[in-house]
């Protein structure tokens, strides 16, 4: 592996500590079981990528050489757990955006931004097809004000911005960080999403839904108090993932029958939870779908 050409954090490189082992002769290094785990849960998790070795991205630390082999070899080491990475998280929040165009060839659809003079925005898409995430918050201890009203707050001016709160947090924090602060920030925004107030989801989903947006648009076509509608438009769902987006109609008639095709098969949605109180219609269409009928 290539070596960073300066780190100003610490003399020499990761290797210097890295056993280069496995998990049977070093097991406080390597962790395939917790993998297995967040793989098993019940509650979908996407699995990024930090880098390799735990490079700095910036200019004087590094090269393309170095970040696209960094990436390959997270590639490499996801792919026996059947996953591969789409979103890229810098470490020490040392932003590495010079390199957007080797991290859309290398299929890294999402990063996380730190600007300190914003904290709540629509992710930003690069030329290369790779969303920028801003940092809202970082999970932590409280010193001189309670953090649910402050999520709180973030949460009310997110929804009215219609932008995306980003939280996070480092796996090794105190677990009674987690057993506190984290679990009633969930709780909160759990009760929101149940509200349909706001959609969770991991980066790599939201930046699948964000280029769906930038691609596809809904061709309408009505004939006979029918209506058919397509997507126009491209949409690479080998790089982004599939992914849905939800179309809101006007005020419309009591529909009959709502169909989706799909391929070669098509499904019937439920017309009571298309419909909302003021009469529109809200339907998620996949970006996969050929087709939505509507039969009034």
């Amino acid at each position: 592996m290539p070596r960073p050409p300066h780190n100003g954090l610490w003399t020499g490189d990761w290797y210097m500590h890295d056993p280069c082992t496995n998990y049977k002769q070093d097991p406080l290094w390597y962790a395939p079981d917790l993998i297995q785990k967040i793989l098993e849960s019940p509650v979908h998790h996407e699995i990024g990528t930090h880098s390799f070795s735990h490079i700095d991205f910036s200019p004087a630390c590094s090269d393309p050489i170095l970040v696209r082999r960094e990436l390959e070899e997270s590639a490499i080491a996801m792919q026996r757990f059947g996953v591969s990475p789409k979103s890229l998280v810098y470490p020490f929040n040392r932003m590495g955006h010079q390199f957007h165009d080797l991290l859309g060839e290398a299929s890294i659809t999402a990063v996380r931004h730190r600007d300190r003079r914003i904290r709540l925005a629509y992710p930003e898409r690069m030329p290369s097809g790779v969303y920028k995430f801003y940092e809202s918050m970082n999970l932590r201890t409280p010193k001189h004000y309670d953090y649910l009203d402050k999520v709180k707050i973030f949460m009310a001016k997110a929804v009215a911005r219609r932008a995306a709160f980003h939280l996070w947090f480092h796996p090794s924090d105190l677990l009674s960080v987690a057993e506190t602060e984290l679990l009633q920030i969930m709780r909160y925004i759990d009760s929101q999403r149940k509200e349909g107030l706001v959609w969770v989801a991991p980066m790599g989903e939201i930046a699948s839904y964000c280029e769906a947006r930038h691609r596809l648009r809904p061709e309408v076509r009505r004939m006979n108090g029918e209506m058919t509608v397509v997507w126009r438009g491209s949409f690479a769902s080998e790089k982004y993932g599939h992914t849905e987006l939800s179309l809101v109609f006007p005020p419309l008639p009591r529909p009959r029958m709502i169909t989706v095709t799909n391929g070669g098969a098509s499904r019937d949605l439920e017309i009571g939870s298309a419909q909302t109180a003021a009469g529109q219609l809200l339907i998620n269409m996949p970006t996969t779908a050929k087709s939505l009928h509507i039969v009034f």
